[in-house]
Order: structure tokens, then sequence, then C-alpha cells
């Protein structure tokens, strides 16, 4: 059952990845490496996100973030950077927005696409996020929240 599942998934990322834009870029691997190819869409399946990545050779992966330090790819003459980073107990790609001496502004991808399978088949919706995250150092992140923003800089900081 878990081979057809996969299958069907497979499948259904063909589908998508034809249609979805692709952007040139690379991953990051944990031991610094740059993988140069294209980077596509943002997956989340059963709470496990991964990001579609097609090498130099046209050969597609779904690689989690466990697995990669960050990627980055280049849209509109600007690099977009992500970092596979642990939030909330559970592996996320977080987009660098600013990055300082010690301090990192980071936020969640502004569209992932949920991938579910129930008796009616496999489904797909996109989701949108917005939340921000705050990085001090090499710490975990810290979700940052408009309501008592002041409150919660001078908890952060006062450490």
């Amino acid at each position: 059952m878990r081979k057809l599942v996969f299958c069907l998934f497979c499948c259904q990322l063909m589908t998508f990845s034809a249609a979805a834009a692709l952007y040139r870029g690379y991953i990051i691997t944990l031991n610094g490496y740059h993988l140069t190819g294209q980077i596509g869409e943002i997956y989340l399946n059963e709470d496990s996100k991964q990001v579609i990545f097609v090498n130099d050779f046209g050969t597609p992966y779904l690689i989690s973030p466990r697995l990669i330090a960050g990627f980055a790819y280049e849209h509109n003459d600007e690099l977009v950077t992500y970092q596979s980073i642990v939030v909330n107990d559970s592996w996320a790609f977080l987009k660098v927005l600013a990055q300082g001496e010690g301090l990192k502004l980071l936020k969640t991808p502004d569209v992932e696409i949920e991938i579910t399978f129930d008796e009616s088949g496999l489904n797909t919706q996109k989701l949108r996020s917005n939340n921000y995250y705050l990085q001090l150092r090499r710490e975990r992140p810290v979700r940052v929240r408009r309501l008592g923003f002041r409150r919660q800089m001078q908890l952060l900081f006062k450490e």
C-alpha cells in the first residue's frame, strides 16, 4: 500500500513539477558543498516538508530539510536563501530575510503545497503562512508575534 501511495505521489509530483516554476539555484549539503540545479516548490506531506530539486542531469529529488543545510535560487535577479532548521520540534525551511552579526530574521515560506491521501484519492492544496522568527547566534529561532512585539524583544535581548 505504501508503494502505491508513493507511486501516486510521484506521478502527482511530476504533474506539478511540469506546471510549477523551477528556478536556477543550488542546495547546500550538510558538509558545505553546493550542488547546482533547479529548485521547485516546497511540499508538506504528513507533517514533513520537502523541496523539489532537479539536478543538472535532469533527475528530480524530494529533499527533506534534515538532509541539507539549505538552498538558494535566483528570482527576479535576487538571490533567495532558505535555511533548514528545527522549529517547534520539527524540521522546516525558513527564508532568510536579513542577516547580521549574530542575528537572523527568518520567515516561513509564503506558499506551501500540502499533499494528503485519503479515501477519495490524492489531494493537494496551497497553504499560506506569514510567520516570522528571530535567531540569535546559533540558538533555536524564536517566533515573533505582532501582539506584544516590544515585550518579546525586551525578553529576547535581555538574555
